[in-house]
């Protein structure tokens, strides 16, 4: 994305946006969100929209770069951190 993304003119240095490229390519949006709002000091609506857009993109040119998993570790997590809950206080 090279024109200027949250409404600023200077554009991400190449490192940030590889940052925020792996954490989407990981399937880690939320954590995208975070290193984008940190390096630009954007409210959480511009970073997501521009997370969003930038996610759009890449899923159109290297849609095989995507983790198959991507959005399921938190389910299996919050699953199995309900499940460790429950246990402990059923014994």
């Amino acid at each position: 994305m090279n024109e200027s993304d949250g409404g600023r003119e200077d554009p991400l240095d190449a490192g940030k946006m590889n940052e925020i490229m792996d954490h989407l390519y990981a399937g880690q949006k939320i954590q995208a969100f975070k290193e984008y709002r940190d390096s630009r000091g954007v409210d959480l609506k511009t970073a997501k929209e521009f997370v969003e857009k930038l996610e759009l993109e890449l899923r159109e040119k290297t849609p095989d770069r995507f983790s198959a998993k991507s959005g399921c570790a938190g389910i299996l997590i919050a699953a199995m951190a309900g499940a460790y809950y429950l246990a402990e206080m059923l014994t």
